[in-house]
């Protein structure tokens, strides 16, 4: 079985500068692969980084930047 890393909702929101409403919404909408477990959202890391590179290509191209 493969890896998943799975972000809550605050390290998403750290990660990419999306609010934690907006990444609710991504969530609910099955925008990225994603579980509730109660009342946190745990965001598949891939899944949310192929939505912003699709959907919000300046938040994405910022992440992948060399520092």
């Amino acid at each position: 079985m493969e890896f998943e890393e799975m972000l809550t909702t605050g390290e998403a929101t750290a990660l990419t500068g999306l609010s934690a409403s907006q990444l609710t919404k991504v969530c609910r909408a099955g925008s990225v692969v994603a579980r509730k477990r109660g009342r946190e959202w745990f965001i598949q890391r891939a899944s949310l980084l192929a939505y912003l590179q699709a959907g919000h290509p300046d938040r994405f191209q910022h992440l992948t930047k060399p520092s």
